[in-house]
């Protein structure tokens, strides 16, 4: 896993997820830049934001373990018992 914080980028948007065949890229704190030109420089529009880059096996991984802590938490705000 690896970390990139303030990312800049021109496109038009940005997708919170990017899936390739051996990564998965996950975006946040997507902000969009719009910054005027002056006389001397151009102006940029585009979007800032975090990207953590994982192996699709991290991603996987840390998916289930939501999924995980997700169930315990709803089965114990629901009164139920636990998974047997």
């Amino acid at each position: 896993m690896r970390t990139t914080h303030g990312v800049t980028t021109a496109n038009d948007s940005v997708e919170p997820i990017v899936l390739t065949e051996d990564k998965a890229y996950v975006r946040t704190n997507i902000t969009p830049i719009d910054k005027p030109g002056t006389e001397d420089t151009p102006g940029f529009k585009g979007f800032s934001y975090d990207e953590t880059e994982y192996t699709k096996d991290e991603y996987i991984l840390g998916m289930f373990n939501k999924i995980e802590d997700t169930d315990v938490l709803l089965t114990a705000l629901l009164g139920g018992a636990g998974n047997e």
